[in-house]
């Protein structure tokens, strides 16, 4: 009987033994298929210059623009040219009715000239008046008072002579003048942007406009946390959405005057207009190059996770091959990527691909 108990217990303890073997031998499996293999595409980090931009929009403008008015009123007579004519500086843009003006004139030259005729003849009697007065008097012939009064005749028709003189060649000088008025032309080159007359009526004051489209003014708004960071002579890229075109532009002006509760500046930039494409009252957008950085560290911004308030990436260690968790400090957006303040080193290799699926327990294989 006790031989029996003893078979019993030491088979019992076998079992036990052999149970808790094979148990072990599931855990240690269990766990070997629980550790993943995530592969993945890395790169390695070097520097870079990191642009800082600031974009802005306005509309575009004319360089140069003016209104022309005939200086002489009147009924228009013709008129060369219509709106979206290219017009050079000294072009005949209409003309105004003149006929008036130019009877007018010669009426006032013709009774001038009569005038003056009838005044020569009376300067010519008056001045032999004095003359024979004259040596009448120096011959004891006749009295002073006779010599005064033919000298005060004399006088008196010749200031009235040499005024009708004046008074002619004013009047042709000012109907020379008068009669250029009537002929308007265009001071600048350019293109005629309004025409608000037409022949029969009287002219205006504002009859035609014409606009200069080589150069384009761009107004834009920047911020008051970047105006200081910007100078005239800058050159800026400046993009025309209708067009779908790139343009070079220079900040020629920059308003010290802020507005929008003085949050904002105006800032002016000249853009050369080759082949006039761009029209005034365009959208334009407009890309400040504010600073440049150098020897900066720029990742993928695909390659950056965020969890609550901290933004981090994976890193390959380069001795355990294991990802390791970095929380970064970002900066400048630019064309896909962001500058890392802080966290980050030249050399380290970014997990770009797949960074979603690991963590610091995980093994990687690099697939790149």
């Amino acid at each position: 009987m006790k031989k029996l108990k003893m078979c019993a217990m030491i088979a019992l303890t076998i079992g036990l033994v052999f149970s808790v073997t094979g148990c072990g031998k599931k855990e240690a499996a269990a766990q070997v298929a629980q550790k993943k293999v995530v592969p993945v595409e890395v790169m390695e980090l070097g520097t870079s210059t990191v642009t800082e931009e600031y974009n802005s929009f306005g509309k575009t403008f004319a360089l140069e623009e003016t209104t022309v008015a005939a200086k002489t009123k009147g009924e228009i007579k013709n008129i060369n040219f219509n709106v979206g004519d290219k017009v050079s500086k000294g072009s005949v843009l209409y003309t105004v009715d003149s006929d008036t003006i130019v009877n007018n004139y010669d009426m006032k030259i013709s009774s001038l000239e009569k005038n003056i005729k009838d005044l020569e003849l009376k300067y010519n009697d008056t001045l032999r008046t004095y003359n024979n007065t004259k040596m009448l008097y120096e011959n004891k012939a006749a009295s002073k008072n006779d010599l005064d009064n033919a000298e005060s005749s004399f006088n008196q028709i010749k200031l009235s002579l040499d005024q009708s003189r004046r008074d002619l060649e004013l009047n042709k000088r000012d109907r020379e003048l008068s009669v250029g008025n009537t002929i308007v032309k265009s001071p600048i080159n350019g293109i005629v942007a309004e025409k608000n007359v037409e022949v029969g009526e009287m002219a205006g004051n504002a009859d035609f406009k014409i606009v200069n489209l080589n150069r384009i003014t761009i107004k834009v708004n920047v911020a008051e946390n970047v105006v200081n960071r910007i100078n005239e002579g800058d050159n800026v890229d400046v993009y025309i959405e209708s067009l779908n075109e790139n343009y070079n532009g220079t900040i020629t002006s920059i308003s010290p005057i802020g507005t929008g509760n003085n949050s904002t500046y105006p800032v002016e930039i000249e853009v050369v207009n080759e082949g006039s494409k761009i029209r005034t009252g365009m959208f334009a957008k407009a890309n400040f190059n504010i600073a440049n950085l150098q020897d900066q560290i720029q990742v993928p911004k695909k390659s950056i996770l965020k969890a609550q308030d901290e933004d981090y990436v994976y890193i390959v260690d380069a001795e355990t091959n294991m990802p390791k968790k970095t929380v970064v400090e970002t900066g400048i957006v630019n064309n896909g990527l962001v500058q890392v303040k802080n966290g980050l080193k030249a050399g380290d290799k970014l997990v770009v691909k797949g960074q979603e699926y690991v963590d610091e327990k995980s093994e990687v294989k690099i697939v790149n």
